[in-house]
């Protein structure tokens, strides 16, 4: 339980510590108190500040009673965890302080990345619909069949099969389990889930894509094996208009415009600095 107690508390460890980097801070109005632990005050704030940075459903959920007590209760564990860290001077360990330090040096380059791609980037009309016009195949998505493979190894076999598969086709599942040499399908009863044309080789892709639903295939050779499909559902593609795609486009082209300009100021700061790599 004591060891449980050390290692869990490092990371409470470190935001503690963090927190004394910072310095004097302007006070501020006194806050709610919602708990105490030892004397150690858990106020509004501190909840407050456990939800920053969370998912909007996070947030939600600490608007009910239970959420907002097991978050409550999350913060008395943590606390506690602190002040036995302490005791056990946790916060005196050289590899805590080394984590401790790699926590703080992560956390104020974030921040120095959030302030060089917070400035407000420019996408222009064009080039959203440059983009829309240069990526056919994310807006015009193909045609997709869900399919079901049996995969033998001899043309004698596969005939066999083909006639119990004809006579049941219903038990082509079953079938698959039995016969199939596929080891990676046959387990699924020979399931391939949804194709795409061009996900299947050329040479079968075209008299697959020809099935009907529900129609099985004949024998199909292709390097030295022989196939029999079922094509069980099939899923039309669905053209994607621009202007119901255009905002997407926006947020994706404003992103890569921050990455690139994140790029640039790291390229930018190893050239004015003097860095010597020793191996």
């Amino acid at each position: 339980m004591r060891k449980f107690l050390v290692v869990s508390g490092v990371l409470v460890l470190a935001l503690s510590l963090l927190a004394g980097c910072k310095g004097r801070q302007p006070k501020e109005a006194p806050s709610k108190v919602l708990a105490e632990v030892n004397g150690k005050k858990i106020t509004e704030a501190d909840f407050n500040a456990m939800l920053e940075g969370k998912p909007d459903f996070y947030k939600q959920y600490a608007e009910s009673d239970s959420g907002r007590k097991q978050i409550l209760d999350s913060l008395v564990e943590r606390e506690l965890l602190l002040q036995t860290a302490m005791k056990e001077g946790v916060d005196k360990s050289p590899d805590i302080e080394a984590k401790v330090q790699e926590y703080r040096t992560r956390i104020i380059t974030e921040k120095l990345r959030e302030k060089v791609t917070s400035q407000q980037v420019e996408v222009t009309d064009e080039e959203i619909k440059n983009y829309y016009d240069s990526h056919p195949e994310q807006f015009n998505p193909e045609e997709q069949v869900r399919l079901k493979q049996i995969v033998l190894n001899d043309a004698k076999t596969a005939n066999q099969v083909l006639k119990e598969v004809k006579a049941s086709p219903n038990k082509f599942s079953e079938l698959a389990r039995q016969y199939s040499q596929d080891e990676m399908t046959k387990v699924r009863g020979g399931e391939l889930g949804f194709k795409k044309k061009g996900d299947l080789p050329p040479e079968l892709a075209g008299k697959v894509f020809a099935l009907k639903e529900n129609e099985i295939s004949p024998v199909l050779s292709y390097k030295g094996k022989f196939y029999i499909f079922q094509a069980l559902q099939r899923k039309a593609g669905e053209h994607k208009e621009f202007d119901n795609e255009k905002d997407k486009i926006k947020r994706r082209l404003e992103y890569e415009k921050k990455q690139s300009a994140w790029r640039e100021y790291l390229d930018n700061l190893k050239k004015t600095a003097q860095i010597k790599y020793m191996e």
